[in-house]
């Protein structure tokens, strides 16, 4: 097998299991939702994981690794911070699309398809990025702050 080393600094190798780790994590998600991204890309992202969780002694990083049956996997508190950190993004994400949804269905409920039809592009943009930010800044204040201006 060619071995080919990659110079990294400590934090950057540390940076690369966080990547890893976190592209491996949202494969096994999306895979257990139905949604496969392709076998030989989950197995080759696992190939890699593992080749970079071999090499963390020598970038002073063995508490980011633990074994089970001599296997090596990312230790439990970087794998903590993987899982918060795509539970932010899934919040995000979230509320982005829960913010455009509510813009078109208030845009499709205050201008007919006539109306729609007749603005320029830049005009319907603007008209519907206000909406956006409008349910954006609700959105801020959690689905709370979208309730009480709705009743």
């Amino acid at each position: 097998m060619d071995e080919r080393i990659l110079k990294l600094s400590p934090d950057q190798y540390r940076e690369l299991l966080w990547a890893l780790e976190t592209a491996r994590h949202l494969h096994v998600t999306l895979e257990g939702t139905g949604h496969s991204v392709g076998e030989r890309k989950s197995e080759r992202i696992e190939e890699a994981l593992q080749a970079v969780l071999s090499q963390a002694a020598m970038f002073d990083a063995d508490e980011l690794v633990e074994r089970e049956n001599g296997i090596p996997y990312v230790a439990g508190e970087m794998e903590g911070d993987i899982h918060d950190a795509l539970e932010r993004y899934d919040d995000l994400a979230f509320m982005d699309i829960l913010s455009e949804e509510l813009a078109e269905k208030e845009f499709r409920a205050t201008y007919s398809q006539a109306e729609a039809k007749k603005m320029s592009s830049d005009e319907y943009g603007a008209k519907l990025d206000a909406l956006v930010q409008k349910y954006d800044k609700l959105l801020q204040k959690g689905l709370d702050g979208l309730l009480n201006t709705a009743s």
